[in-house]
């Protein structure tokens, strides 16, 4: 019962997560110029498309305050031939957006928000660095918010193309083979210290920011 409950609550709070990325997203289009809902779109990652979202209070790194849970991960990307005035303004309204989140004392909700362009993508796409690795990962599980949805209908085919799914894959493969060996050796260490606690459980992803 309680097990269904936790997923129950989970659910809960990552559809609400994704209706107040939606309702930013749509804000900041309607404040910025008119070409970037014509030659950008936005869309989320990390925990809330995954229906993984929590609300927990954690403390936010880069300013020190307190906020709910899951960040809002907001990717905008856009056509090459954007205006760079319109990319300015628009990052200019995306910060507005999150510190406006951040000062509702009922909300606290922390907005990370990355603009990049198709160039940026192609790039991303060949796989080559860690970077690279968590971008195409974000791109690959992503849902749309908001702005020119073809945009992202052109990633998708891109992504099979690269074959970004397959490597992805592999990359899982690997991982799941290093957590059973990590098991095992925490099974056999009677009282693992600190530092392989840490080495264990934490991630450089967890460090890291969206790409």
């Amino acid at each position: 019962m309680r097990a269904y409950e936790l997923r129950e609550e989970i659910k809960r709070i990552s559809r609400y997560k994704i209706k107040l990325a939606k309702k930013i997203s749509e804000k900041a289009l309607e404040e910025s110029d008119d070409a970037v809902r014509e030659k950008s779109v936005f869309i989320i990652g990390g925990d809330v498309p995954l229906i993984m979202a929590h609300s927990d209070p954690r403390p936010e790194r880069s300013l020190g305050k307190m906020v709910a849970g899951s960040d809002l991960d907001i990717v905008v990307i856009h056509e090459n031939d954007l205006d760079t005035k319109a990319i300015k303004k628009l990052e200019s309204v995306l910060l507005d957006l999150k510190y406006y989140l951040l000062s509702q004392p009922m909300k606290k909700e922390e907005l990370d928000f990355l603009i990049k362009s198709m160039k940026d993508v192609k790039k991303q796409l060949e796989f080559t660095n860690f970077e690279d690795k968590v971008a195409c990962k974000i791109l690959n599980e992503a849902e749309v918010l908001a702005g020119n949805k073809g945009i992202y209908v052109k990633i998708r085919r891109m992504i099979d193309d690269y074959r970004v799914k397959e490597k992805i894959e592999e990359l899982e493969e690997k991982g799941m083979k290093y957590r059973k060996i990590t098991e095992e050796i925490l099974l056999k260490t009677e009282n693992p210290d600190r530092e392989l606690l840490l080495k264990t459980f934490t991630t450089t992803m967890e460090f890291s920011e969206i790409f």
